[in-house]
């Protein structure tokens, strides 16, 4: 694994010389993240009303502008940024053991993100999109569900994933309606590619 300071490095990879098909796609970070709010909107309502319908959270008891609750947000962005990230690379192929595996802040686009420079299949890339998500917003509050125990901050950690994940679930949405089923993807740097082998 590598750590990498800007965008998600380019190879030697060259799509356009083995027919790859080119994903139709924002055609950078900053776009998709801004085409992605409503998508985290969503999520965001959608994790708080699961919280209140599995655990019986009647919600939090200070404003969100409250300094305090302010807070507990920042603190549960810092927490979750690097995990997230982490969760993504788990699932590229070998894992995060992977030289091929990078992980990186790309402050142009004020984006974290975890990069596979190599090829894995369309079903596999959704589920590099959906882990985070699964793991980090829907299992705890299943969790604190069954268990009875109720955790604030818990929650607050997986209301700011839900919103993390944003450009994940457009990307879910991008090649589950894009690539076929038994495709292969690559990136080259940014951008998305994908063949039927």
């Amino acid at each position: 694994m590598k750590f990498v300071l800007g965008e998600p490095p380019k190879n030697d990879f060259t799509p356009e010389l083995h027919m790859w098909n080119e994903l139709k796609e924002p055609k950078n970070a900053l776009v998709a993240q801004l085409i992605a709010l409503p998508i985290g909107i969503f999520l965001i309502v959608f994790v708080y009303v699961l919280a209140i319908i599995i655990t019986k959270f009647s919600g939090f008891s200070k404003s969100f502008s409250h300094p305090s609750e302010m807070i507990q947000y920042l603190i549960a962005m810092i927490i979750i940024i690097p995990i997230h990230e982490i969760l993504h690379a788990c699932v590229f192929p070998e894992g995060i053991k992977s030289k091929n595996t990078i992980l990186g802040f790309w402050p142009k686009a004020c984006a974290f993100y975890g990069h596979y420079d190599g090829e894995m299949s369309r079903n596999r890339f959704i589920i590099v999109f959906l882990l985070p998500l699964i793991s980090l917003s829907v299992f705890p509050i299943i969790a604190m569900g069954i268990s009875g125990y109720i955790n604030t901050f818990v929650i607050r950690i997986c209301l700011v994933n839900a919103f993390a994940a944003c450009v994940d679930m457009l990307g879910v949405i991008l090649f589950a309606t894009q690539v076929p089923k038994n495709a292969v993807v690559r990136n080259l740097g940014w951008k998305s590619y994908w063949i039927v082998k």
